[in-house]
């Protein structure tokens, strides 16, 4: 899932990834959510769901890409 916090209100929601979204946009937005605020954290975590952090960031992009992540990451830098 991807996690929204709108910047209007403050309300935060989860969206579930779907099949056709684009791989390389995901990973960007992983990459850009590993320092959170832990207020932030805190509110994801009570709402029942597990942020990604730093630690378990290869468990996102295998969840996501596949156990060959390392693979496919490299063909985005070619």
């Amino acid at each position: 899932m991807i996690i929204h916090q709108c910047l209007n209100c403050g309300k935060i929601s989860p969206n579930r990834i779907a099949g056709d979204d684009n791989e390389y946009q995901i990973i960007c937005i992983l990459k850009g959510s590993i320092n959170l605020d832990e207020s932030l954290i805190a509110q994801i975590r009570n709402m029942g769901l597990k942020p990604i952090a730093s630690s378990n960031i290869e468990e996102a992009y295998i969840s996501l890409l596949g156990i060959n992540y390392q693979d496919y990451i490299k063909t985005w830098i070619n």
